[in-house]
């Protein structure tokens, strides 16, 4: 069997959410390939170069599954919902993804093809 290869590299996922730091472009390789070994458990006959649509898909769900583990807890972009009061300070956020794990979401399955219902005809009897 040969090495798993990441579906996404570094540069496709600063090319699309911008630069990061030190820290994070050094754990950013081993995240990709995770997600990357995510995806392929659930799609276990993509193979890549076959389809450049799902190609594409592939390597920006990635990317996206990635990006949701790094902005959990440290952006608002990972807020699910949140709640202020200006009378006696008060204010409240909820993480979508407060512990920063890697998962497909419904639009990535979507976007992957997971799940998708199949409607097909056929005739019965001989002709």
């Amino acid at each position: 069997m040969a090495d798993l290869q990441p579906l996404a590299t570094v540069d496709d996922y600063t090319a699309r959410y911008g630069a990061v730091d030190t820290g994070t472009a050094a754990r950013l390789p081993d995240m990709l390939l995770d997600a990357t070994a995510l995806i392929m458990a659930e799609v276990p006959a993509y193979a890549a170069g076959t389809d450049p649509v799902l190609d594409r898909n592939a390597q920006a769900v990635c990317c996206s599954i990635v990006h949701r583990a790094l902005v959990s807890g440290i952006s608002y972009e990972g807020i699910s919902q949140a709640s202020q009061t200006a009378g006696s300070y008060n204010a409240s956020v909820t993480f979508a993804n407060p512990d920063g794990a890697l998962y497909l979401s419904g639009a990535d399955r979507a976007r992957l093809g997971i799940d998708a219902g199949v409607v097909t005809t056929a005739q019965m009897g001989a002709a």
